[in-house]
């Protein structure tokens, strides 16, 4: 202990200065109290640093655990405008998908009913020709008959198949005769001469020496060549007149 009187450090124990015989011991109890004030208030200090430091450090997590937890928020939210976006495009382009299938099926079903509006009207068509042809046929048989002609028409218009239709090989040789008889060919066959003689229409007057196809139209020589064609397919040596 330090003596206040000289400043001589005594032991600790000492009641008296060592050196100038000073009682140290109403020192001692001077000291004291200003001893433990002061530690009270480094005490107290360190306290008050300790917790500032505390609260200081709390504070800084607790601001990064808040800004954390915004960061999370935000990155959340930011998540769900991404996946309803993702959402919402997926929605446009199924619609989209089912508005183009609408489309593309709508068209396949207007070509096919323009497929068959084509058809039926094809098959309409058809069927008006094939009725007109019928009676052409019906009408062109009876103006035959009526007419004496086997085909009255042969010098007016190419003929087909079907204006032969059903015709004996006899009756396709007098047709094909038929077109030069009405130009006024006489015949040597007897069984010809017979038949168009019998024709109020005939009237010969060219001997078949004298007679040439220049007389002839070209529809007339066409359908003669083609009569003449079918007889020959139909028999390879052709109708045989005077036969019977």
């Amino acid at each position: 202990m330090i003596c206040k009187n000289c400043g001589h450090d005594n032991i600790v124990e000492a009641k008296f200065c060592e050196e100038c015989g000073t009682a140290l011991e109403a020192q001692k109890q001077y000291e004291q109290p200003v001893k433990k004030q002061s530690n009270t208030h480094i005490v107290l200090i360190s306290v008050i640093i300790v917790v500032c430091l505390i609260a200081g450090v709390a504070g800084f997590f607790f601001v990064r655990i808040n800004n954390a937890k915004k960061e999370e928020a935000a990155k959340v939210e930011r998540q769900l405008k991404e996946q309803l976006e993702e959402e919402k495009k997926k929605a446009e382009a199924a619609k989209d998908a089912l508005t183009n299938k609408e489309i593309e099926e709508a068209k396949k079903e207007a070509e096919k009913a323009k497929e068959e509006a084509d058809a039926a009207k094809k098959e309409a068509k058809a069927a008006k020709e094939a009725s007109e042809k019928k009676a052409e046929n019906k009408s062109s048989t009876n103006s035959n008959a009526s007419s004496g002609y086997m085909i009255s028409y042969s010098h007016q218009r190419i003929l087909t198949s079907s204006d032969i239709k059903g015709m004996s090989l006899r009756e396709i040789n007098y047709a094909k005769n038929e077109i030069y008889a009405r130009k006024g060919r006489i015949f040597q066959s007897p069984e010809l001469s017979n038949y168009f003689n019998s024709k109020s229409w005939y009237r010969g007057t060219i001997q078949p020496e004298n007679f040439s196809n220049d007389l002839l139209s070209d529809t007339e020589k066409k359908n003669a060549e083609f009569l003449s064609d079918v007889e020959f397919s139909m028999s390879s040596s052709g109708y045989q007149l005077d036969a019977n």
